[in-house]
Parts: structure tokens; C-alpha cells; sequence
């Protein structure tokens, strides 16, 4: 991607859950699915690793859960919080996006 693009979202169940430039999302990733789709990712190094994946099953497109759509496999999950509100876009870094309550 470092190669190919200017900037990536990345999208959860139908919904961007970060937006960067691409150097900037794969060096410093914010949102916990982004950063669990980065430590999947294979290399030469770690080829026969095996690799943590969140939590649970991915989603019903066709009867998502309510708020933030990740909540249910997040390892920061915030009851009262993830489980009601839809989170908005935060910047925790500039012109880094993460819809992601850790960044309130």
C-alpha cells in the first residue's frame, strides 16, 4: 500500500473506522481494528508466528450491532459507552481519523 496510495480507510462492517495518510496509518496506527489487521499481516520474519485475532465473529452486516460496530471483539471495549454511542471521528493525530472512544 506504502506504494499505491496516498491515503487508506480503513472500513469495519460497512463503516470506516480510520482514515490516514499511508505512512502515517501503518507506522501509528489508532483504532484497535486497524491495528489487529496490521499485526495479522505475515512477513518473512514472523511467517510461521501465530498471530492474535480479536475476539468473536465478524459481524451481521444485515443486523450489525448498535454503536460502534467493533465493540464486541474489542480489547478496550468501554461498557456504557462503546455499547450505546455511535463514536464520531476523533484526530488523535493531524489528519489521522479514528472513530474510536479511546481518543476522546
Amino acid at each position: 500500500m506504502r506504494h499505491y496510495a496516498e491515503r487508506i480507510f480503513v472500513m469495519y462492517a460497512g463503516r470506516v473506522v480510520e482514515s490516514a495518510p499511508v505512512d502515517d496509518l501503518l507506522d501509528h496506527p489508532q483504532h484497535p481494528y486497524t491495528q489487529a489487521l496490521l499485526a495479522a499481516i505475515p512477513d518473512a520474519a514472523n511467517a510461521t508466528r501465530l498471530r492474535e485475532v480479536p475476539a468473536g465473529e465478524p459481524p451481521s452486516l444485515l443486523h450489525p450491532p448498535a454503536s460502534c460496530r467493533f465493540h464486541p471483539r474489542c480489547p478496550h471495549f468501554m461498557a456504557g459507552l462503546c455499547d450505546v454511542e455511535d463514536p464520531p471521528d476523533f484526530e488523535p493525530r493531524r489528519d489521522h481519523r479514528s472513530a474510536c472512544w479511546l481518543h476522546r
